[in-house]
């Protein structure tokens, strides 16, 4: 009885160590420097995310394998114009995957943003990204603003003019 008194505690206080870890982590690579990468996209063509320098970018790392991250994909895309637009630019980076999955994925949906092949996963560890979806927010500056797994609903006052 005097045991499950103390488990309970150590229990719950481990729990929300779990729960929540990720997200200090992801709070903690706000607001710095965002790193260069260069990746193959669909057309294996070279991006560079030096190439949008001066413009405001959101990384959007997914697989195919998650359903939240299919959801988020299909929604970015009726807001497509929108965050045009409003000079957003929107790299939907698959983290981890083979380019054939990623391939055979694209064929089968329409995504009128760029899809890069981060094959073995480097950039999302530069990222810090410790699961899918993820939304990564780069100012203007090249700073990164925005680091979470949900949509960031106001992009603008965090990528001012």
């Amino acid at each position: 009885m005097v045991r499950r008194i103390f488990l309970i505690p150590l229990i719950l206080f481990s729990l929300y160590n779990f729960l929540f870890a990720s997200e200090r982590l992801l709070q903690q690579t706000a607001s710095r420097e965002a790193k260069n990468f260069t990746l193959l996209n669909l057309d294996n063509k070279e991006i560079s995310l030096s190439d949008y320098s001066g413009k405001a970018v959101l990384l959007f790392f997914w697989t195919t394998w998650c359903p939240y991250c299919i959801r988020e994909l299909k929604k970015m895309e009726k807001f497509h114009a929108e965050l045009k637009k409003d000079n957003l630019e929107v790299l939907a980076v698959n983290s981890g995957e083979s380019e054939m999955a990623v391939r055979k994925f694209a064929r089968f949906n329409f995504f009128p943003y760029e899809i890069l092949l981060d094959l073995d996963a480097d950039v999302a560890a530069s990222y810090g990204i410790l699961g899918v979806p993820t939304f990564v927010l780069i100012n203007k500056k090249g700073n990164v603003v925005y680091n979470k797994h949900y949509f960031p609903e106001e992009y603008n006052k965090l990528t001012p003019e």
